[in-house]
């Protein structure tokens, strides 16, 4: 297994106070192998990437308001080729909450048009994802084109003191399908990790606290038509490594509206 850690100065954007040995994110094996250890574990074991927070309607010319909250599961699996080579398969389940009774919800009312929509939970694959040193692709047909995609791995690290902040943007525009609407999305990244992890060339997983920000448009199921504006998404989490670590409420919710997700296993053939 490569080392994680060079015996170079961190890089600028990290600040001084910094004395441990550096992670080299200039070495584009190494953003990988970090990246994997952020999102997942290279060795191959199952983890429960949860998340919870609320996605905000932002009008053009009105004020912006919350919408209603989301709570996800997103298992994963990375399965490694070599050094920086690994593909990834995940499976993915999300709720919906009240934003302000915080009630797991399957109907909401559209403030901007006053139309009932669904909001049923959802539990579907995602798309494999191809990493190499060279940069990940999609192992798919869809048109996705992305700053994350095509060119080796761009992260930053920043010292908070007691941990390290890892944070990576992404700009990107896709259509889900041949006569949809181009879709543009800005998001970041942001993980809060112990330093110790990162000096640690065996430690398979870092288990981080994360934060993820989107800017985009609007959701196609909300019917918004042609109404300026967009959405917020503001979401916060962490990683586990088994389904029974995920917080009890939202665990039992899954297991009651979609039985047997969270044994969900991938098939490598």
């Amino acid at each position: 297994m490569p080392r994680l850690i060079a015996a170079a100065a961190l890089p600028l954007f990290a600040l001084a106070a910094w004395a441990g040995p550096a992670l080299d994110l200039s070495d584009p094996i190494q953003a990988v192998e970090a990246w994997v250890r952020l999102k997942g574990d290279s060795d191959g074991s199952i983890t429960y990437e949860w998340m919870t927070g609320t996605a905000y309607g932002i009008p053009q010319g009105s004020m912006s308001t919350a919408l209603f909250d989301i709570e996800s599961v997103t298992i994963r699996q990375f399965q490694r080729r070599g050094p920086g080579h690994y593909a990834e398969q995940t499976f993915a389940c999300r709720l919906y909450r009240h934003s302000s009774t915080r009630e797991f919800i399957q109907r909401w009312t559209n403030p901007y048009t006053q139309e009932d929509i669904d909001l049923k939970p959802g539990c579907r694959p995602g798309i494999t994802v191809i990493y190499s040193p060279a940069g990940a692709k999609l192992d798919s047909e869809m048109a996705f084109n992305s700053t994350a995609l095509g060119k080796p791995m761009q992260l930053q690290v920043v010292n908070a003191g007691n941990h390290l902040i890892v944070r990576r943007e992404a700009h990107s525009e896709y259509q889900a399908s041949p006569d949809a609407e181009p879709r543009r999305e800005t998001s970041i990244d942001t993980f809060k990790v112990k330093p110790g992890y990162l000096t640690d060339p065996d430690r398979s997983h870092w288990l981080p606290q994360y934060q993820w920000t989107s800017a985009t448009l609007w959701m196609t199921l909300l019917n918004m038509g042609n109404r300026p504006g967009g959405m917020l998404w503001s979401i916060n989490g962490r990683n586990y490594l088994g389904a029974e670590e995920l917080p009890n409420d939202f665990r039992r919710a899954v297991q009651r509206l979609a039985p047997g997700s969270l044994e969900h296993r991938f098939d490598w053939n």
